[in-house]
């Protein structure tokens, strides 16, 4: 008689966690995907936000079961590809393990990343040479130990779970504020203030309506006004939505998506390995502001992040899926995911093109028809992409050039320190080697060339970021899946150590020096969750800074004049008094607002904010023309950071006999005066 009791332990034992995962991670990139669809819709054929808000209500529930159904079939077409993944066999050469070491010193005392790039290609080059008559499955396993895989189906999920939890605990609780949210929130709060206007068709930063958007690659993003659809639709605060609610889910399927990356290339037990080692490099990259740790869990508040948490991975598992089996609906999911990269962030525009060219020259293996063909199929879910990236260069040469803004930065800037810089060009560079030879370790090692010479080549990022927009010159890199590369490749080197019964005295040294590599990356440098990367900890809450309180109250003191007119005031409380008091008329706002509204702004008018703007922040200026320009926007308020360049400004419009300031009050820090014109405010 059959023990019910025993069959369901069975179960549980031989769940099939690719599936379940593979399904939750393209049900919500698909349902992301249509929302996308349906914002360029509205945005781009002025439909209201109210109009859009009742659509989106309507068609959720088809649109669930269509990405229910969608999932339900990549997940199948996943999982079977998944099936032939064979265990990593490590460093089997001894020219290898040389390699490894030497080209690893070298990458550690080579001062300059020019160098470093040439070196790490060599090293590719090399390696590839030493496996090249490696091109089928091993038939024998005679002069491979046998594998042993430890985990059952239910340990790798609870495995997964517990890193999830991680992931969620850290993303929710840790907090590292940005500046840059001052802009992002104020998206959703302007949408959801205006219903009756499209989405993105105007801009309120300035406390009126002003037309069009401040910044037109924006308006590819969906992100801010996904957050604006949930607190229409839940009622909750905005705030809460951003912070919490999204960013909780996401962070619970990037690791979900870390593993089914590492799964294409590596059997159940080592890829559940690749997503804790993943875990660990994104919790230890820290040590600059834009290193890839800085940009996951504790940023993953903000669209861009997700490019690199979970829509370039995406990609490249479905365009790999694609090469494998051509049909429509892959070709479809791959199209679908393209859309999901713009929606996430603007740069996901750029990065889309640059994905999927890392995906082609994965084909380059086949007879020139199946690669003409395959780069056809391919190539052509860019149509969408292509359009709108046309539209904007349309846009682009009727305004400011996209080229001209962004922070400029060096390719390799999202690596940190060197000595992490030159780990990870190793573990690019090598790692795959340690796959044992199959279609997976053609992929993983053309995917890594392509990585190299496409990506991380310092003259070809120049080149493109020319083209495109100048911050792509180190943003290219967020169109690679690199921490997730290299937490396969120490994997593929370390896991013999694991999964095998018996070693060679070769892999285990290749082995031990792989284990030694990844501890000396984890503690090179600055860690992300660490106090000095200003990270605080808390109850999940708003990662707001503390100026955001700050200038809630500046506004509220401000609010309480008769005639508060417009409003002056420096960098940091300018940045958010659009969204803390949108009704205030102001003269420029701070942070990244300048350089956006010179694009939508008639120059004259823009050089006179900008003019007061500066002035107002400490830089030198006509006192003169200032004063004319102040009468001429009715500017009534000031506020300003004492201690500041600023003062000297108030003091030397204060001599003048036309005008008087009266100091009402001082928060903080700050210091706010209102203004009268000939004895009469703002006249």
């Amino acid at each position: 008689m059959i023990n019910p009791m025993n069959t369901r332990n069975l179960r549980l034992r031989n769940i099939n966690v690719e599936t379940v995962v593979a399904w939750l991670a393209i049900f919500f990139m698909l349902l992301f995907a249509m929302w996308t669809l349906a914002h360029h819709a509205a945005t781009f054929l002025y439909i209201p936000w109210q109009t859009l808000c009742r659509a989106s209500a309507i068609a959720c529930l088809p649109a669930t079961l269509l990405a229910s159904w969608g999932a339900w079939r990549f997940s199948n077409a996943y999982n079977k590809e998944a099936a032939k993944t064979a265990y990593p066999i490590g460093l089997q050469s001894r020219s290898s393990i040389i390699i490894l070491i030497t080209l690893t010193l070298l990458l550690l005392i080579t001062p300059t990343y020019n160098i470093r790039f040439a070196l790490a290609l060599m090293g590719f080059l090399f390696t590839w040479w030493l496996t090249r008559e490696e091109n089928e499955p091993f038939q024998s396993t005679a002069s491979i130990p046998e594998a042993v895989p430890p985990f059952s189906g239910f340990s790798i999920a609870c495995i997964l779970v517990f890193f999830t939890f991680i992931a969620v605990i850290v993303t929710l609780t840790s907090h590292r504020p940005d500046l840059d949210d001052s802009s992002f929130i104020q998206i959703a709060a302007q949408t959801i203030r205006h219903p009756e206007l499209a989405p993105l068709t105007f801009d309120a930063s300035l406390g009126f309506i002003l037309e069009p958007f401040r910044f037109a690659p924006y308006r590819l993003a969906s992100y801010e006004t996904l957050v604006a659809l949930l607190a229409a639709w839940t009622g909750l605060d905005i705030l809460n939505i951003y912070y919490i609610l999204l960013p909780g889910l996401t962070a619970a399927l990037t690791i979900g998506v870390a593993y089914l990356f590492a799964r294409w290339f590596l059997p159940a037990g080592p890829a559940v390995m690749a997503t804790g080692i993943f875990l660990l490099i994104m919790l230890a990259w820290g040590e600059s502001h834009v290193a890839y740790g800085n940009r996951v869990f504790v940023r993953l508040f903000q669209g861009k992040g997700l490019l690199i948490a979970l829509t370039t991975p995406l990609s490249i598992i479905i365009g790999l899926l694609l090469l494998r089996r051509p049909s429509l609906w892959n070709w479809i999911l791959l199209a679908l995911a393209q859309v999901t990269a713009i929606g996430v962030s603007s740069s996901g525009l750029v990065c889309t093109f640059v994905t999927t060219a890392l995906v082609l020259v994965t084909a380059i293996n086949r007879d020139v028809k199946a690669f003409v063909f395959a780069s056809a199929i391919v190539a052509s879910t860019l149509i969408y992409p292509a359009i709108l990236g046309t539209w904007l260069k349309i846009y682009d040469s009727s305004t400011l050039p996209l080229s001209k803004f962004g922070t400029y930065l060096p390719i390799n800037a999202s690596f940190g320190l060197g000595i992490r810089e030159a780990l990870a060009l190793c573990a690019l560079a090598l790692g795959f080697g340690a796959l044992r030879s199959s279609i997976q370790k053609r992929e993983y090692g053309l995917l890594s060339c392509a990585v190299l010479l496409i990506i991380l080549n310092p003259w070809l990022s120049e080149l493109l970021s020319g083209a495109s927009a100048r911050n792509m010159s180190w943003r290219l890199a967020w169109a690679a899946p690199i921490p997730l590369l290299m937490a396969v490749a120490f994997t593929a080197v370390i896991s013999p150590l694991l999964w095998i019964r018996s070693l060679e005295k070769k892999v285990l040294v290749g082995s031990l020096f792989g284990v030694v590599a990844v501890i000396v990356f984890l503690v090179a440098g600055r860690w992300t969750l660490a106090t000095s990367n200003n990270v605080s900890w808390s109850w999940p809450s708003a990662k707001l800074p503390a100026e955001y309180n700050l200038v809630k109250e500046i506004s509220a003191e401000i609010s309480k004049s008769a005639s508060p007119g417009t409003v002056l005031a420096d960098r940091d409380v300018g940045a958010w008094l659009p969204l803390v008091a949108p009704n205030l008329k102001l003269v420029m706002p701070g942070h990244t607002y300048p350089p956006q509204l010179k694009t939508v702004l008639p120059p004259s008018e823009f050089d006179s904010r900008l003019q007061l703007y500066r002035a107002i922040n400490g830089r030198e200026v006509d006192p003169h023309s200032a004063v004319e320009l102040m009468k001429q926007y009715k500017v009534g308020t000031l506020v300003i950071s004492n201690g500041s360049n600023g003062v000297k400004f108030v003091k030397s419009i204060n001599e003048r006999p036309d005008i008087t300031i009266k100091e009402i009050s001082a928060i903080a820090g700050y210091r706010i005066f209102v203004l009268t014109y000939g004895g009469h405010p703002n006249e």
